[in-house]
């Protein structure tokens, strides 16, 4: 009697362990891309429908692999064969987005708003990474805090502010 009771409760126990992992997965594979897709598109963002996993890793690869194929000459536009997964995805709008995975990746190409995003940085909230390596490898404008930050956003604002 006790021994079938306790196997009905890790039973139980095991069913919702499992369903609260499945819930999980679903929301981080689809639901939350989804939502995200949704509330982009809303605000006026263009790009790529998201698709399971995998996003536009796809293109990317594709892409990289037919840049890789050809070379490159003086008279070439070499920024679009650098950049060559971002330019449509560009032509559609400004501001668009491409999907790395189930993460939107925005991009911004429009001077004014990317000059309202580096003089305001305590608006637009940097998300931590939770990969140690990432401090060690990626230390760049995006991931930098403080002092440290103005002081490599003043080095990029003044050419930019001396052209106009």
């Amino acid at each position: 009697m006790k021994i079938e009771m306790l196997t009905n409760i890790t039973a139980i126990l095991c069913v919702a362990i499992l369903f609260v992992y499945t819930w999980k997965t679903l929301n981080w594979a689809w639901f939350r891309p989804k939502k995200l897709e949704k509330y982009l598109r809303e605000n006026g963002l263009k790009g790529n429908p998201y698709k399971l996993l995998y996003g536009d890793l796809k293109e990317l690869k594709k892409s990289v692999i037919e840049a890789k194929s050809k070379s490159i000459n003086f008279s070439d536009n070499i920024a679009q064969k650098l950049i060559r997964f971002l330019v449509p995805s560009t032509k559609m709008s400004k501001s668009s987005f491409v999907w790395l995975g189930p993460y939107p990746v925005l991009l911004i190409t429009n001077p004014e708003h990317v000059k309202e995003i580096l003089t305001r940085n305590y608006v637009y909230l940097k998300q931590t990474h939770p990969n140690p390596l990432t401090k060690l490898l990626a230390q760049g404008l995006a991931n930098i805090e403080g002092d440290a930050w103005a002081k490599h956003r003043n080095i990029i604002i003044l050419p930019s502010t001396s052209r106009s």
